[in-house]
């Protein structure tokens, strides 16, 4: 019969395979974004039908990077804390308020919607094309710094 932390293996397994796919799948869909790029324009010009989803690609890295930075600092933090409680050499067991999770589940879940959101966005865009042409947006020149 399989245990509690059978389950809790599984999760962290799936859980991290899930942030991978994401990673990936938001640097693809920024390359996708790329890819249908005005040829002949400004070096920025993109269709306007696919800033909103390359928005979204750029929030999961963000929301992706958030996710990691939290965990280890909350768990450092954490750590930390016990160490000046019990002693540096203590190894014996310490209950986490489950509280220290939230960040970077949030993190995690909105960064996995981020992406299925910004590739849904995607999708209608390609659709788009059949139905007719799309109209470009140029990022104007001073907005870039």
């Amino acid at each position: 019969m399989p245990k509690l932390s059978d389950y809790r293996d599984g999760y962290y397994e799936h859980s991290g395979r899930a942030s991978d796919s994401a990673r990936q799948l938001s640097f693809a869909g920024i390359a996708l974004i790329w890819i249908f790029r005005e040829p002949n324009g400004p070096a920025l010009a993109v269709p306007s039908g696919l800033l909103l989803p390359a928005a979204f690609f750029v929030a999961a890295l963000g929301l992706d990077l958030l996710q990691y930075f939290s965990a280890a600092l909350i768990w450092s933090q954490f750590a930390r804390h016990q160490e000046r409680k019990f002693g540096a050499d203590y190894d014996g067991e310490i209950l986490a308020p489950r509280a220290l999770n939230w960040a970077p589940l949030f993190c995690f879940w909105l960064k996995l919607i981020a992406v299925m959101v910004g590739y849904a966005i995607v999708l209608q865009y390609v659709y788009s094309l059949a139905q007719g042409e799309p109209t470009i947006a140029v990022w104007p020149a001073h907005s870039l710094g």
